[in-house]
């Protein structure tokens, strides 16, 4: 059974296209978009893009100016290689892989990114995006299931939606919500077992879902890999720069009497688009997260003596145990961890950051954000700073 997750971005077509819903910034970790051509047991087919109109290969497209790198999940080193040179679109295959394991593949670029000003600046290897794949069986599995993103944008993505038995279903159902919502408690139940518009006034920017008919128009089943895409068009456009994880299921009917227990599969993405405005904190959490996250995480650690999420419960808000657990159970995430505090904070916008941030006793002792940055990376904080717009 294959299993794959992806982090597209591309441009945003005509807006009846795309199925909407979740997963990467105008500065950001991900700045373009991986497909997965082709597995075999022992190989795997990628191609790669990115925004051309945003960022631009530092070398004009040789062969040195991307990697392709991968590792089996769970290991540690990651094993690279430079890409065939680059065009639209560019294919490469990696090789000698085991069957029956996933693998964790990232595309890098060097390049450059458009200023505010329209100049080329601050080249410097770059993550294009990232996928999962697990290779084919040696005996290959006659089931499949999976659920992909194929393409996202600022307020929309596609998925691909792969089973079996497709074509026995009368309906199919894609649940999305944007991660790090305490208003999607238990969402995924209630998804699957019932009709969310009992619990949900209908699909928004943070939650919803949508129910499709695979074999009518223009929800045709392809009966070479028994999937369909389906286009979601919510009343409110998806938020950009965050977060979604989508849910995909099949079954009979969608009612409470007849509940769909099918899954398909599960996919974690993030939408493209603006970060608010390039604020020090969305640039942080995306640019530099094993880094410069990691190292300030640390420093809150040894200021406070305590997990953040103590100092931040105890002062601002208790909910945020109640929320650790919803985390915990939703999320698998542990905001117990101070690095995780900090990426919730950041990448939900709470309110609570700021006012942290602006503790005095957080000025006094030079512990906020942007002030660490400027005193032990002054290099990004100009850099920030440089990408600010001005009036």
């Amino acid at each position: 059974m294959k299993h794959i997750s992806s982090i597209l971005h591309l441009h945003k077509p005509a807006s009846w296209l795309l199925i909407l819903l979740f997963i990467a910034p105008a500065a950001i970790a991900n700045i373009g978009g991986i497909n997965m051509n082709s597995v075999t047991e022992n190989s795997i087919n990628i191609s790669w893009h990115y925004p051309s109109s945003d960022y631009q290969a530092s070398g004009g497209g040789s062969p040195e100016d991307y990697k392709i790198c991968y590792k089996k999940v769970g290991t540690f080193g990651l094993i690279c290689s430079a890409s065939t040179a680059y065009s639209a679109t560019t294919n490469y295959v990696i090789t000698g892989l085991d069957p029956s394991t996933t693998y964790k593949i990232k595309v890098k670029c060097h390049c450059k990114r458009k200023t505010w000003g329209g100049k080329w600046r601050y080249p410097r290897w770059r993550t294009v995006a990232e996928i999962q794949v697990t290779t084919d069986a040696a005996t290959p599995d006659p089931i499949e299931s999976n659920l992909i993103a194929t393409e996202t944008y600022s307020d929309l993505i596609k998925v691909k939606a792969s089973h079996a038995d497709m074509l026995a279903f009368t309906g199919v159902r894609i649940c999305y919500r944007r991660k790090w919502v305490t208003s999607a408690y238990e969402y995924a139940s209630r998804c699957s077992h019932h009709n969310p518009a009992d619990f949900w006034l209908g699909s928004d920017a943070n939650l919803g879902w949508v129910d499709i008919i695979p074999n009518t128009s223009p929800h045709w089943v392809d009966t070479s890999d028994m999937s369909v895409s389906i286009l979601l068009n919510p009343p409110i456009d998806l938020k950009s720069c965050k977060k979604y994880i989508i849910l995909g299921f099949g079954k009979d009917s969608f009612t409470v009497s007849n509940a769909h227990l099918i899954t398909i599969g599960s996919v974690e993405t993030e939408t493209s688009g603006p970060c608010g405005l390039f604020k020090m904190a969305t640039v942080i959490v995306s640019d530099y997260e094993d880094t410069v996250l990691q190292h300030y995480s640390h420093a809150i650690d040894r200021f406070y003596g305590q997990p953040l999420l103590d100092v931040l419960a105890q002062t601002y808000d208790q909910e945020l145990y109640g929320n650790h657990e919803l985390f915990l159970r939703e999320e698998g995430e542990d905001i117990s961890n101070t690095h995780t505090m900090l990426r919730y904070l950041i990448e939900s916008d709470s309110p609570l950051y700021d006012r942290w941030q602006n503790d005095q006793n957080m000025i006094t002792q030079d512990l906020t954000l942007d002030t660490f940055v400027r005193q032990h990376y002054a290099e990004i904080h100009t850099e920030v700073q440089s990408m600010q717009p001005r009036n």
